[in-house]
């Protein structure tokens, strides 16, 4: 699990080299750092916890070991105090500590009032802002690269030795004691709950599946309500599954059977709705064209798809890990979204469109990642004479050349191909 693990964090910052999409890289700033402090937590799991991806057993072992993180710092911090402060003597070096505690926590109260304070004065703040050059030494890149390599310095300190220091063992709760709802109740749920859903999809189901919109409703009002659908199936239907599988008692072998059919029927009914969730988003693209977040919810669409399929098994074949299952299945699909290049299958998609219907929102695929640029420049390769596409394209390469950054660090794939479609490409 650690390796597969630490290969999704090598996908994931791949993503900043091969693509250019926002969204990832701002949602990535995040998943990353968590997926390294999993990885790190999982290298140095007591060797007897047997039930370590239940959520609440990681929550308490991470929160654990930032506490001894935490403390670790604090301990190096006093051992730098000491040891700079050995030839001073014991009163001196008390009031000496108490001062450095004191900056300390002076730092974020600081912080706070002087942003206030530049706030409501222009010339107290340009004032401040021309405090870095009386330093000839020291530039401002400088001091912030300092502060950040003795933040992050104290933070993996910290980390890393909590690594040395012993946890006790994690053990998870009696599963009796887990298990405490009663059955009948849990059936009488069930019942009412298929009910409701057997009933919606009889109605339904004249119109579910036959491609056409329903009488009275437009594209963007049937294409919210199959949404609606998808966030009902995924907070009501799952939710109550994980907890029945979980959380009620399996002493009675009639009643157990039972509520694994009613489960069945509870699961296939969301199976029902995701279908029809599924065509009717395909309708409204089909009407307004292909944008990243429709494909997304295309992909994600199938994702709980796979989910509800491998939950209907898991209720009949008990023995199945339910967690450690949409724990790496949602692994594989984040990164999965990272690495295929969603705009690439936006810019393609509506490129087929527009060969087929003559429109494309021309905007829109500016707005989008520099994959976006890269697919007007092939729509200006298919049509040239296209209102405004000359105009925007011009608009892109002046930009390109204001904007351009030398930093190796910033250096990105798309981006380099784009530069060079831009230098290679002639506008009338």
């Amino acid at each position: 699990m650690g390796n597969f693990l630490l290969l999704c964090i090598l996908v994931l910052s791949l993503n900043y080299f091969l693509y250019d999409q926002m969204i990832f890289y701002l949602l990535n700033f995040l998943v990353i750092p968590a997926f390294m402090f999993l990885h790190y937590l999982l290298s140095i799991q007591p060797k007897n916890t047997s039930s370590f991806f239940i959520p609440h057993t990681i929550i308490r072992f991470g929160l654990k070991k930032l506490r001894v993180s935490v403390n670790q710092i604090v301990l190096l911090f006093m051992y730098c105090t000491r040891l700079f402060s050995r030839n001073i003597d014991e009163q001196k070096r008390k009031v000496w500590s108490k001062v450095f505690y004191g900056l300390l926590l002076s730092i974020p109260l600081l912080f706070i009032v002087i942003v206030l304070l530049m706030s409501s004065d222009l010339y107290f703040t340009t004032i401040l802002t021309q405090i870095p050059s009386w330093f000839t030494l020291l530039s401002v890149n400088t001091l912030q690269d300092i502060l950040l390599i003795l933040l992050f310095g104290c933070l993996f300190y910290g980390v890393f030795q909590a690594a040395f220091v012993y946890t006790e063992s994690l053990t998870s709760n009696n599963p009796d004691q887990i298990k405490a709802f009663d059955q009948i109740i849990v059936m009488t749920l069930l019942v009412l709950l298929n009910l409701v859903y057997l009933f919606y999809l009889v109605i339904q189901f004249a119109y579910f599946f036959n491609g056409d919109l329903a009488e009275g409703f437009t594209y963007a009002e049937y294409a919210r309500r199959g949404f609606f659908e998808l966030v009902t199936i995924t907070m009501i239907n799952l939710t109550v599954t994980v907890f029945i599988l979980h959380f009620v008692k399996q002493d009675h072998t009639f009643y157990k059977k039972i509520i694994q059919i009613l489960l069945s029927i509870l699961l296939g009914s969301s199976l029902l709705i995701l279908i029809s969730a599924f065509m009717r988003l395909h309708l409204y693209e089909q009407a307004y064209g292909f944008t990243f977040t429709r494909i997304l919810v295309h992909t994600f669409i199938i994702f709980l798809f796979v989910i509800i399929i491998y939950t209907i098994i898991k209720v009949w074949l008990q023995r199945l890990s339910l967690l450690h299952f949409y724990f790496l299945s949602s692994l594989i699909f984040y990164c999965s979204i990272n690495i295929i290049n969603i705009d690439s299958i936006v810019v393609d998609r509506n490129l087929e469109r527009y060969k087929l219907t003559g429109k494309i929102d021309l905007y829109y695929l500016n707005e989008m990642s520099d994959t976006g640029k890269l697919g007007l420049i092939e729509l200006h390769e298919l049509n040239s004479e296209l209102e405004g596409l000359e105009n925007l394209l011009q608009e892109i390469k002046e930009e390109r050349l204001q904007t351009q950054s030398d930093k190796w660090q910033a250096y990105n794939l798309t981006k380099q191909e784009l530069d060079r479609k831009l230098q290679e490409l002639t506008i009338n």
